[in-house]
């Protein structure tokens, strides 16, 4: 009997101690549940050798020194000059034929002549075979030049015509037969307009750069009145293109130029063109514009009013990270004969750091440091160990050292052996979202892992 009483009293025991356990085990579990549920993410991030670009993109106008001119009389017109041509002072742009007999004439010698037609249809043919070979669906824009093109060759071979035939003509009908205009000023002529001629930063408008305004061509076999527009002479090598930007690329570029930079990079989206050129940036009607100035180039972009630009601001090539893994630091900026080699490295990664002991006295202790952009003979330091105003000596002369001057350095954490480790990057160039760092002047490789998200861990923070 008491051995059965002993017995429940001894599974009593068993079954408390078994059920505290379980129920300390299951605290535990739900603990760590709870922590990890709280815990911030970790993204890791593996670095890649790349490149990035950060540039500026906008549509502009361009203005141009720029005359219109319309003929006096009526008559049929016909261009002595290929579109694009210089005229000199006194050249002739066009003639005019009052009584239509020279444009009878002119027909005349197209049909009888069959080496001219089929110099005229060679032409034609080349137009064509190079907007056959180089059109795409993103190169629309390719169909209205080519159209322009086709015309401006059926249109100029009539002034070629009437010029290789000006004696046949004379004798035949008189030397007034038609009248030669001459231009009063050289240049380079174009046979079309779009009414902005007169458009200058001054009287620029939201409205002109809406890009809703196309040039028209001037050029036609029909018998004009007086009054009516025949050409237009642009008058220099200079011209600008007026771009808008937004609030955020206006500050930008009114950055740079505050700063001392003068000059862009730039993409001529049209056809691809590069090349470098002067800017300014203004303000008008609430709206931030850039100007780009050329001093070559005009007659590229002649019978053009609106280009597509890209601005490119930076460029590189190297590994690249997220610009949220970056941490941001305070650095010394120390004489570069203060480091020493450690007592057991053959690089000069230590100072000597003076400090108190417990009775006041000073002593000198090696601190190890993360050494980085030299120059001039300076360095940058950081170390955990030092602050601002501590000093270091240089034992063989006994020469201190103040900890004063602070520059800011920017690394990541990488997390290659379980725990966060502060490595520094020098940064070459950077966008809104990635920076491209210079491997050879950093402490990241390609291939380490490091945290995309620099807030959400500190510094010899265990992860794993």
């Amino acid at each position: 009997m008491e051995n059965k009483k002993n017995d429940r009293i001894n599974w009593k025991l068993y079954l408390n101690i078994g059920t505290i356990v379980f129920f300390l085990i299951v605290v535990y579990l739900a603990g760590n549940l709870v922590r990890y549920a709280r815990r911030k993410k970790l993204a890791v991030y593996e670095v890649s050798n790349s490149e990035i670009s950060d540039t500026i993109r906008s549509t502009g106008i361009i203005l141009r020194e720029e005359k219109v001119f319309k003929t006096k009389e009526e008559g049929y017109i016909h261009n002595y000059l290929p579109d694009g041509d210089r005229v000199r002072k006194g050249g002739i742009v066009y003639t005019l034929d009052k009584t239509g007999k020279i444009q009878e004439e002119v027909n005349r010698i197209i049909e009888s002549n069959h080496d001219a037609i089929r110099l005229e249809s060679s032409s034609i043919l080349d137009d064509l075979r190079v907007f056959t070979d180089s059109y795409s669906d993103s190169d629309f824009y390719m169909v209205e030049d080519t159209d322009n093109q086709l015309e401006h060759d059926l249109l100029s071979y009539t002034g070629t015509l009437l010029s290789d035939n000006k004696k046949e003509l004379e004798k035949k009908y008189g030397k007034d037969c038609y009248i030669e205009v001459r231009s009063k000023q050289s240049g380079l002529v174009s046979y079309s307009s779009d009414g902005l001629e007169e458009l200058t930063q001054k009287n620029l408008t939201k409205k002109d750069i809406s890009g809703k305004v196309h040039m028209t061509d001037l050029r036609t076999n029909e018998k004009t009145k007086a009054g009516t527009l025949v050409y237009r002479l642009t008058t220099s090598q200079d011209w600008q293109i007026i771009l808008p930007l937004t609030k955020d690329d206006f500050a930008r570029m009114n950055s740079l130029e505050e700063n001392g930079v003068t000059k862009v990079k730039i993409t001529i989206e049209k056809d691809d063109f590069k090349t470098t050129v002067p800017f300014t940036c203004f303000e008008k009607e609430d709206q931030g514009y850039m100007k780009l100035s050329f001093n070559n180039y005009v007659q590229r972009y002649l019978n053009q009013r609106y280009l597509s630009v890209k601005i490119l601001l930076a460029e590189g090539r190297g590994l690249k990270i997220p610009a949220s893994s970056l941490v941001e630091r305070g650095a010394f900026r120390v004489p570069e004969e203060y480091l020493t080699k450690g007592s057991n490295s053959e690089t000069k990664n230590h100072v000597n750091l003076i400090y108190k002991d417990k009775k006041g006295k000073e002593k000198v202790r090696q601190v190890t440091v993360k050494v980085f952009d030299a120059q001039d003979g300076m360095v940058s330091i950081y170390s955990n160990e030092l602050n601002q105003g501590d000093r270091i000596e240089k034992l063989e002369d006994a020469t201190t050292y103040s900890l004063d001057k602070v520059s800011v350095s920017y690394g990541v954490y990488t997390v290659n052996s379980g725990y966060a480790v502060f490595s520094h990057v020098d940064i070459s160039e950077r966008n809104e979202d990635y920076c491209i760092v210079n491997e050879d002047t950093s402490e990241i490789r390609l291939y380490d892992r490091i945290v995309l998200n620099s807030n959400t861990i500190s510094e010899n923070e265990i992860i794993y």
